[in-house]
């Protein structure tokens, strides 16, 4: 018997995910580079939980995804990592695809990857009780019932005194590294508008340069409540 490769797994499942209404409570979190998303995560997480209590059960806890739907995409395609977060950003070109196929190499481009994740992503949507960070999550998961989608953004400015601080870097070479990563973002939203062209495109946008943190959590926290996805 042929084995199932990963790509077909994913051709035969997409749309059969895509179909399930019984979703969530799921929560997306969207956010540019230089923002605090992966640390708000966590905390959003923690304090759902706290508040949940143990006395509720495993199966009522919240859990994080900080990028390990991507590693996963990688891991079951055999692929590695690295090569997988580079071809995710890179526009495809025909040059590319006439090397892959006189190299004879199975890396997908940015499209394949996109419906890789987005397998992931909605799968664990439906299941629910989750706070899926980045990954293009929101793209993935908009049509989605029970769904809430935060984008956190900041000032220019801020982002690249973020950045110097966090990586010791001067202010010149912070703010190349702003302006790439927004360039990237451009082509990655573009990607994901052919996809899912859900208008407006979150819930909720928050400038993580006027708020702490623990701002930010209670905002989300508050927006939660009022879809009843968790107790006051």
């Amino acid at each position: 018997m042929t084995k199932t490769t990963f790509s077909q797994y994913l051709r035969e499942n997409l749309d059969a995910v895509g179909k399930k209404k019984a979703c969530g409570p799921f929560v997306t979190i969207s956010f540019e580079y230089g923002c605090d998303g992966s640390e708000i995560g966590r905390s959003l997480v923690e304090r759902i939980n706290k508040r949940i209590g143990p006395v509720a059960g495993p199966e009522a806890q919240w859990t994080l995804n900080d990028g390990e739907f991507l590693l996963q995409y990688a891991r079951e395609a055999g692929l590695d990592p690295d090569q997988v977060r580079k071809e995710r950003i890179a526009p495809p070109s025909f040059l590319k695809d006439i090397l892959r196929v006189f190299h004879g190499r199975n890396i997908p481009d940015c499209h394949e990857i996109f419906k890789g994740l987005q397998i992931l992503i909605r799968e664990a949507a439906v299941k629910g009780r989750c706070v899926i960070l980045g990954q293009g999550s929101r793209a993935a998961a908009g049509n989605l019932d029970n769904g809430l989608h935060v984008r956190l953004e900041g000032s220019r400015e801020w982002k690249i005194a973020r950045i110097a601080s966090r990586e010791g870097l001067n202010r010149d070479a912070a703010a190349a590294k702003v302006d790439q990563h927004q360039k990237r973002h451009r082509f990655l939203r573009s990607l994901y508008q052919k996809h899912n062209s859900r208008w407006p495109a979150f819930d909720l946008t928050v400038d993580n340069s006027q708020f702490t943190n623990d701002h930010i959590v209670d905002l989300i926290l508050f927006a939660m409540e009022k879809l009843e996805y968790i107790p006051k």
